[in-house]
């Protein structure tokens, strides 16, 4: 049921928040308005065939490959997205009339309801396939006693949801910006490196292999999207390809000072706070390294870093809010949304927007990119 349950997650806020957009905000401001419906029914006409589109694909994904279905899911998803930018640019002509009392003909209005919705579209596909480093710099107070220069340099990826959408090419994509970068210590992975319906269908190996060509140690901890897969048969294919799983583990590194401390996915976030991080946070306190925690999702809240001595947090989940309104949820769900985060100017949380997508192949909103976070003395 991996792929299903992918599909229809991906789907919802391409269909549930378009239809009811259309049925409450363009009834208020443009039918009650006694302004013109044309904009109303050209949304409509849009739902409509989005519809007609997504049953079909869900047809063709249920009796063929997903494989097979791969551009047909890449077409389906970029429309979906281009719906739900068909709700931004009427959202944006609304307060434009309203702040500013334009009055535009029909045509002309439905013109540039469909030419934003389109720009917003095609800028978020570029967005979409340019990689960025996301470059900081931390200053680690607990290594000024030492003698020498220390310099940590950590590569922060999460997020790639590998799925026929964004397979082999994104992975070597990865690699080879990582590999051009001079100076990395190690890279971290915080999870959702697959949609869960690649590896349900069995997907061979080489997708991964890849990675194989890193030149930098990787480790990584699992994400929720692990959750739709066989994750022994994952883990046991990351192994394959050295890339190292810390779920609920530690590594200590000593040539850093560093204990990096690793959370796997649990859906019982109450027992990750109370229990997991402690425990593995109190055995990690004995050698005074700084912890650097790795985990998908921002569960924590400020007073966790002080509690159990986090110097940073490493995180991914929200990509950047990558598409509005779907980041709505987003904002209100995760104590973090994008970026470097301090507390008290002594523990840092960097949660990072991610390579990949969640549903539609668009950022209109974040960029994709990989964390670069450098810690000094």
């Amino acid at each position: 049921m991996g792929r299903e349950k992918v599909l229809l997650t991906m789907s919802f806020a391409g269909i549930l928040i378009p239809l009811s957009y259309t049925i409450y905000f363009h009834r208020a401001f443009i039918i009650d308005s006694q302004d013109s419906n044309l904009l109303y029914n050209s949304f409509i006409k849009s739902l409509i065939i989005t519809s007609f589109i997504f049953i079909i694909l869900l047809t063709f994904l249920y009796f063929f490959s997903v494989s097979i279905g791969g551009l047909i899911l890449y077409v389906f998803f970029s429309f979906m997205g281009y719906l739900v930018n068909l709700f931004n640019s009427s959202i944006i002509m609304i307060i434009l009339q309203k702040l500013f009392s334009i009055y535009l003909g029909e045509n002309i209005k439905v013109f540039i309801f469909y030419t934003l919705g389109i720009l917003m579209s095609i800028y978020g596909h570029i967005r979409a396939e340019l990689i960025y480093f996301d470059r900081h710099n931390i200053k680690v107070e607990y290594w000024q006693k030492e003698k020498e220069n220390m310099k940590v340099k950590i590569a922060h990826l999460s997020d790639l949801h590998l799925c026929p959408i964004y397979g082999k090419k994104l992975v070597e994509k990865i690699v080879s910006k990582l590999n051009n970068e001079n100076g990395i210590s190690f890279v971290v992975l915080t999870g959702d490196i697959v949609d869960g319906d690649m590896f349900d269908n069995r997907i061979s190996l080489s997708i991964l292999e890849p990675f194989k060509k890193l030149k930098y140690k990787i480790y990584y901890v699992s994400g929720n999207h692990e959750e739709f897969t066989d994750k022994v048969r994952l883990f046991y294919l990351l192994d394959k390809v050295g890339i190292i799983n810390l779920d609920n583990k530690i590594e200590v590194i000593s040539k850093y000072k560093i204990n990096l401390i690793g959370i796997g996915f649990d859906k019982d976030y109450k027992k990750i706070r109370n229990e997991t991080i402690p425990e593995l946070c109190e055995i990690s306190n004995e050698n005074n390294y700084i912890n650097v925690v790795l985990s998908h999702i921002p569960f924590f809240k400020p007073e966790h870093l002080v509690r159990y001595n986090i110097f940073l947090f490493l995180c991914g989940h929200t990509h950047g809010a990558q598409m509005i309104p779907t980041n709505i949820y987003i904002w209100c769900k995760n104590t973090v949304l994008n970026g470097l985060y301090s507390y008290l100017n002594k523990y840092f949380v960097y949660c990072v927007s991610g390579v990949g997508n969640s549903g539609p192949p668009l950022r209109t909103f974040a960029r994709a990119n990989i964390g670069l976070i450098t810690l000094t003395n």
